[in-house]
C-alpha cells in the first residue's frame, strides 16, 4: 500500500513537470521582466536577495535599486508587505540568478499546486477512495486564479499547500506535522485570520499539544536564520506596514469594495474580520467534534470578503472549497438535476473569471463576487448531498 502510494505522488510530481516544462516552453524565451513568472516574483526574489547581503528588504531604496536593475519600469519600488520569514523560505531561490531563479519558481509553483491538490483530494474524496484525482487536478490547475498566481510568480500557493498539508495530517492524527505545515500559511496572515486562531485554540481545546509544538519549532527554524541575517527584522516589518498601510488598498474585499467607491479609505469597512473572530471563536470553543475539512473551507469563504485585504490571486486558496465540491460530484452524492446544476454553475464561475482575468483585464476590486459565487455553490452542493443521502435513508 506504502509503495503504491509513493508511485502515485512520483507519477503526480512527473506530470507535474512535465506539465510545467509544456506550459513555460508556449511561453516563448525569457525576456526579462515581463517575462511568465516575473511580475509579482521580482519583489520577492529582490527581497529575499536583500536579506541574503545582510540588507533590508523593507528598505524602498534599497529595493528599487535591485528591481530597476531586473527591468523594472516603474519609477516606485514593488515592495513586498509580506512578513521577513517569506524570505527564508524562499533562500535557495533568491542564491540563484533572477531569470534561473524565475524558471525554477514556476516549476515549483506548479508542483506545489500539485501536491495541494493531492493532499486535499485525499483528504476529501474518501468516499470516492481517492479516485478521480485527474478531475481534481483538472479543478485546480484549471482554477483562473490558479493560472494567474502561477505565471505571475505568486506566493499565494504555498498559503494553500500549507493549508491543504495541515488537514492532511490533521486527519491522519499527525500532529507536529500538522502544526509544521501550519507555518506556510503565516506567509500571508491576512488569508487565514480566521483559521490559523481557530486550529489553535482547538489543538489547545483537544490538548492535540504536537500542532503547537510543530508549529513553534517551524517558525522558530525560520526565525533563527533570520535574526542572523536580519537582526532589525520586527522594528523593520512594523514600520514598514505602518509607512504603506494595507488599509489603503483597493482590492477584492467588501471594505476594499466599498472603500473603492467612496473614493477613500474607511479603515473600520476592512476590519470587518475581527467581528468575526468571536462568532466564530467562541462556539466553536465550546464544540466536541470539529469537521476540519468542511469548517475550514466556511472559514475561508467568510475571510476572503472580510479580511483587510486580499488580491484576486489570493483566491486560489478557494481551491479548497472548490475540490470538496467536485469530491461530492465524483462520489455519487448528487445525482440528476442537482448535479448537472452544480456542473454548469462551476463552468460559469470558470469562464465568468477567465474573461475578467485574461481578455478584459479588470480593476482587482471586481473578483469580490468570485468567493460569494463559491460560496452559493458550494452551500448548494451540500445541501442537495444532504438531501440525497436523507432520500436514501429513508
Amino acid at each position: 500500500m506504502i509503495a503504491n502510494q509513493r508511485t502515485k505522488i512520483l507519477i503526480l510530481i512527473l506530470l507535474t513537470l512535465l506539465l510545467g516544462a509544456m506550459l513555460l516552453n508556449l511561453q516563448g524565451e525569457y525576456t526579462g521582466y515581463g517575462s511568465a513568472g516575473t511580475h509579482d516574483f521580482i519583489a520577492y526574489w529582490s527581497a529575499t536577495r536583500l536579506i541574503l547581503e545582510g540588507g533590508n528588504p523593507y528598505d524602498r531604496a534599497a529595493l528599487y535599486r535591485v528591481e530597476k536593475g531586473l527591468g523594472w519600469p516603474e519609477e516606485r519600488p514593488w515592495l513586498v508587505m509580506n512578513p521577513p520569514w517569506l524570505g527564508i523560505v524562499l533562500a535557495p531561490f533568491g542564491l540563484l540568478p533572477f531569470r534561473e531563479a524565475v524558471f525554477l519558481w514556476l516549476l515549483s509553483n506548479m508542483l506545489v499546486m500539485g501536491l495541494a491538490t493531492y493532499f486535499l483530494w485525499r483528504v476529501f474524496a474518501i468516499e470516492a477512495k481517492g479516485r478521480f484525482l485527474w478531475a481534481a487536478m483538472a479543478a485546480a490547475f484549471l482554477f483562473p486564479q490558479t493560472l494567474s498566481a502561477i505565471f505571475s510568480g505568486q506566493v499565494s500557493p504555498l498559503v494553500l499547500l500549507g493549508i491543504s498539508g495541515t488537514l492532511f495530517y490533521i486527519e491522519r492524527n499527525r500532529d507536529f506535522w500538522a502544526g509544521a505545515m501550519l507555518v506556510l500559511t503565516t506567509i500571508k496572515p491576512q488569508l487565514i485570520c480566521l483559521l490559523l486562531p481557530a486550529i489553535l485554540l482547538w489543538s489547545v481545546r483537544q490538548k492535540r499539544w504536537g500542532i503547537p509544538i510543530g508549529f513553534s519549532a517551524a517558525l522558530l527554524a525560520l526565525l533563527f536564520p533570520l535574526q542572523l541575517l536580519f537582526p532589525n527584522w520586527l522594528p523593520s516589518y512594523l514600520v514598514s506596514i505602518m509607512g504603506s498601510p494595507p488599509l489603503d488598498w483597493f482590492t477584492p474585499t467588501i471594505g476594499g469594495a466599498i472603500s473603492y467607491y467612496q473614493g477613500a479609505t474607511l479603515s473600520w469597512a476592512k476590519l470587518l474580520w475581527v467581528a468575526f473572530l468571536p462568532v466564530v471563536l467562541i462556539p466553536f470553543y465550546r464544540q466536541e467534534e470539529t469537521d476540519w475539512p468542511a469548517f475550514t473551507s466556511l472559514l475561508l469563504l467568510l475571510t476572503l470578503p472580510t479580511t483587510t485585504f486580499a488580491w484576486g490571486i489570493d483566491q486560489v486558496i478557494l481551491v479548497v472549497p472548490l475540490l470538496q465540491i467536485v469530491a461530492w460530484l465524483v462520489s455519487g452524492g448528487l445525482h440528476g438535476r442537482a448535479k448537472a446544476m452544480i456542473v454548469s454553475a462551476l463552468f460559469i464561475c470558470y469562464a465568468i473569471l477567465a474573461i475578467q482575468r485574461f481578455i478584459l483585464r479588470t480593476n482587482e476590486v471586481f473578483y469580490l463576487w468570485t468567493p460569494f459565487l463559491v460560496a452559493a455553490i458550494y452551500l448548494s452542493a451540500s445541501l442537495g448531498r444532504a438531501q440525497s443521502t436523507h432520500g436514501e435513508a429513508r
